[in-house]
């Protein structure tokens, strides 16, 4: 007992110090596309989207794009991982589910890491095979959402190079679009990075509790 009493006060010291040392990456790119207008780029618009094709087809009419810079994350590996977005809009008979997705970090038949104002329909960068990383209820109304899972933290540790400590190439790239729906058209808008840091679509870490914990004999 008097052991497990004096590891307490470490355990929750550690804890202060882990919300201490939370980061947070701002999205460098994001954009949506549409399946009503497949050459069209809404990389400058100040929302994202996702919705799916209706009652009839659950296939996604509108996917929404983030990349992010993971170059400013000097400490890792990562211990948890999470993608926050404001909700702007939901539509109240929304269903189904929210996914996020890893995504390929190029256009179709492009070499270099994807451009906002290039992004479309047409050539976006294909989920096929992708990593489903985690998944939320699609909103019903405005406010926060937050995707996290281990899977996600795990892809960017993989990602991060964490100044140089890792092979990774700093470029990390994510997609959401709904799936699963039951009912009639789901559409779900998000603040884009076109809003500013306060809103933007953003990534927050946490460092491995090993970190602050002092060994114990």
């Amino acid at each position: 007992m008097r052991r497990r009493a004096a590891i307490l006060p470490i355990l929750v010291l550690a804890a202060v110090f882990i919300l201490a040392h939370q980061s947070e990456l701002s999205a460098v790119q994001d954009g949506y596309v549409s399946a009503a207008a497949p050459s069209a780029s809404y990389g400058n618009a100040d929302s994202l989207s996702a919705a799916s094709g209706g009652l009839t087809s659950c296939a996604p009419s509108e996917v929404s794009y983030l990349r992010f810079d993971l170059g400013g994350l000097a400490e890792g590996p990562v211990r948890d991982a999470a993608l926050v977005l404001e909700t702007t809009y939901a539509a109240g008979g929304n269903s189904g589910n929210l996914v996020l997705y890893a995504a390929p970090d190029t256009l179709a038949g492009e070499a270099t890491p994807w451009q906002e104002a290039a992004l479309t329909w047409s050539n976006r960068p294909g989920l096929a095979g992708m990593a489903r990383l985690a998944s939320v209820a699609v909103p019903v109304s405005a406010g926060a959402v937050r995707l996290e899972s281990r899977a996600l933290a795990a892809l960017v540790n993989r990602e991060a190079s964490f100044g140089g400590a890792r092979p990774g190439d700093d470029v990390l790239s994510l997609a959401l679009q709904i799936e699963d729906c039951t009912g009639p058209n789901s559409v779900v808008r998000f603040a884009s990075s076109e809003q500013g840091d306060a809103a933007a679509p953003a990534l927050t870490f946490s460092p491995p509790l090993q970190q602050f914990l002092p060994v114990v004999q």
